[in-house]
């Protein structure tokens, strides 16, 4: 299948294994350059080692996305050593069973909020900063 993305940027994370990994791998095989980010970097690395051996352009690095600071750092280096980013696939989550509202705890309720949610903003912001621009301009 022709995406039309051949050539483009794309940024995925937690790209080191399961649906992210084959985000990755997908987005490879229709030509694109990938800046994988993940909180295991041995992982991100070890993708990006599998595209590159395909003849793909790929860059593993870890990074928590739960901390804008380190997000405001890794993004821009990556970009400068990938490109910069035309694809944002927020694949990082984390799933945790949390049965009833009874037997769940607020540190369980908050750490889900914290990466699946505030995380993908976290990212998104970090990729595509005019985005966080309230006045539309940018």
């Amino acid at each position: 299948m022709d995406l039309g993305i051949a050539g483009k940027v794309a940024l995925v994370t937690g790209g080191a294994r399961s649906l992210g990994k084959q985000d990755c791998l997908t987005l490879a095989a229709e030509g694109c350059k990938l800046i994988i980010l993940d909180l295991n970097g041995e992982g991100a690395a070890e993708t990006a080692n599998e595209i590159v051996g395909s003849g793909g352009t790929a860059r593993g690095y870890a990074v928590d996305i739960t901390d804008r600071a380190a997000l405001a750092e890794i993004v821009p280096r990556a970009e400068s050593e990938v490109g910069p980013a035309d694809i944002c696939v927020n694949n990082a989550g984390f799933i945790y069973t949390m049965g009833q509202l009874k037997d769940m705890g607020d540190e369980d309720w908050d750490l889900n909020l914290k990466i699946n949610l505030t995380g993908t903003y976290n990212v998104t912001k970090a990729v595509f900063p005019a985005c966080g621009n309230a006045s539309g301009a940018g």
